[in-house]
């Protein structure tokens, strides 16, 4: 169980921590960059449930219940 909490909190840091540069980029360039960076994060969410659904990977350690 430990082991499972453990692999859980890194992925979930592996996600805040980027988060943490944000107020360094500064407003413009946060703001040139959201367009990309949205689209990508559609872009690979749903190739991940394409991957998912056709069985071309399989996570081992998810983030929630239903990937």
């Amino acid at each position: 169980m430990y082991k499972y909490n453990k692999k859980k909190g890194f992925s979930l840091a592996m996600i805040i921590i980027p988060w943490l540069t944000v107020p360094f980029m500064g407003k413009k360039s946060f703001f040139r960059f959201l367009p990309v960076a949205s689209f990508i994060n559609l872009f690979l969410s749903l190739f991940s449930l394409t991957a998912n659904k056709k069985k071309w990977w399989v996570n081992k350690n998810p983030l929630s219940w239903f990937c």
